[in-house]
């Protein structure tokens, strides 16, 4: 059988949508872009972690899998992401880490930065001064 080495096609569908939106809002409206992005996130995170925290028991490749999204999703969107949002996937990842088939997760780290890697550098807003918990929404 052959394992597929990758993040979920879901996860870089997403990824990649967040980057059409954030090329839309940085013509038509730079200064709402981190905003609305922030809360784009929150959401689908919202309802990722819903379905990640109904089910308890998982098998090792689903692990495996699971952790490997879940570092995509946070090395991707980490500027993006509240710190009790990061919280959660270390404590769901640690809850996982004894099912980790550590090469399929170095090499579909690999795989995915090697791939994506014009994506995560365009969400990469660090040199920006903004940050999620400093974001005054009463100016927006």
């Amino acid at each position: 059988m052959i394992v597929f080495l990758d993040v979920s096609y879901f996860i870089k569908e997403l990824i990649m949508c967040i980057v059409f939106i954030q090329a839309e809002l940085n013509s038509l409206a730079t200064n709402l872009m981190f905003y609305v992005i922030a809360n784009i996130v929150k959401s689908i995170v919202e309802k990722l972690l819903q379905v990640l925290t109904e089910k308890k028991s998982y098998g090792k490749l689903i692990s495996t899998q699971i952790i490997i999204d879940l570092t995509a999703i946070e090395e991707t969107l980490k500027y993006f992401l509240e710190n009790d949002t990061k919280k959660l996937f270390s404590s769901i990842r640690s809850k996982l880490m004894d099912k980790l088939n550590e090469e399929k997760f170095k090499n579909s780290m690999y795989t995915f930065k090697t791939t994506m890697n014009m994506a995560i550098k365009s969400l990469d807003i660090s040199e920006n001064d903004i940050v999620f918990e400093n974001l005054d929404t009463s100016t927006v």
